[in-house]
């Protein structure tokens, strides 16, 4: 994922949806993508041996945060996952873990 594509569609969709503006609106993304970066952590520490009960505990909280700013690329991510770790597909959940990366 890329970080600037993210950041955009956040902004737009808060400026949007909540009109958020000016410096409300900027506290609103930083917050959000704080967020957003300590689920991506989370995840990559789930990378080499996922624990799928800790994948989805995580997702969950991604999906928390996703049903406040809306970034369709991360939803679609998010529902895969959730879809993985119910089945235990272990690899499936590494495949999507890896998509998830969000490049700075």
């Amino acid at each position: 994922m890329n970080f600037p594509h993210i950041v955009t569609v956040a902004r737009e969709y808060v400026a949007t949806a909540l009109g958020l503006e000016g410096e409300e609106l900027e506290e609103f993304v930083d917050s959000f993508l704080v967020s957003l970066k300590e689920a991506e952590r989370d995840f990559a520490a789930q990378a080499e041996n996922p624990d799928l009960a800790k994948i989805r505990e995580i997702n969950h909280r991604l999906r928390g945060i996703l049903g406040t700013v809306e970034v369709p690329e991360l939803a679609a991510l998010n529902e895969e996952m959730n879809a993985a770790a119910k089945a235990g597909d272990v690899a499936r959940v590494k495949a999507v873990l890896a998509r998830m990366r969000i490049n700075t």
